[in-house]
C-alpha cells in the first residue's frame, strides 16, 4: 500500500519545521487499542506521544508516576512496529499489523493531527457513522478504486 502524497508532504514539512533536512522514511505503526484500525506516527508524532504520555501522569507522586508511566507506555508503545516507505510512499504492512488492524486489500487513511490512522473501509464506515463528510470521502475513494 502507499502512504498518500499529502501525508508524505506533511511528514516532510514537519521534519523541516523541526530543524531536520529530510524526514526519515520510516513510520512507527501500531494497532489502535480498539483493534479496529492502525495508528502511524512519524518521528515527531512519536516524540509528541511520548511527551503526552509523560504529562498524563505528571501530577502523581513519584513512585505512582513511575508505575503509571510504565503502564501507559506499555499500553501505547509496546506494539509499535517500524515500517519504511520509499519515495513514492510504498510500504509493506506485516501480516500481524494487517491482522491486528483488520486491514484487507484496501486501506483508508485519515489524518489525526500528530499521527494518521489506517482503516479498512468496512471499519471506517462503522467508526465514522456519525460523520457524513468522512463517509462521503470514503465513498469517493472506493468509487475511484473501482474505476481504476
Amino acid at each position: 500500500m502507499s502512504v498518500p502524497a499529502a501525508f508524505r508532504s506533511q511528514i516532510d514539512r514537519r521534519a523541516k519545521d523541526d530543524g531536520g533536512k529530510d524526514a526519515d522514511k520510516e513510520l512507527m505503526i501500531a494497532p489502535h487499542p480498539k483493534r479496529d484500525r492502525l495508528r502511524a506516527y512519524d518521528a515527531i508524532g512519536l516524540r509528541d506521544l511520548s511527551a503526552e504520555l509523560r504529562d498524563s501522569v505528571a501530577d502523581l507522586p513519584a513512585a505512582a508516576r513511575r508505575e503509571a508511566h510504565e503502564g501507559v507506555r506499555r499500553n501505547e508503545l509496546t506494539a509499535l512496529t517500524p515500517v519504511t516507505f520509499d519515495g513514492a510512499g510504498r510500504m509493506v504492512l506485516s501480516p500481524i499489523l494487517r491482522k491486528l488492524g483488520k486491514i484487507g486489500e484496501l486501506a483508508f487513511f485519515v489524518g489525526m493531527e500528530d499521527y494518521f490512522e489506517i482503516w479498512s473501509p468496512e471499519n471506517a464506515r462503522i467508526g465514522f457513522a456519525d460523520n457524513p463528510v468522512v463517509l462521503e470521502m470514503l465513498d469517493m475513494y472506493l468509487e475511484e478504486r473501482s474505476a481504476s
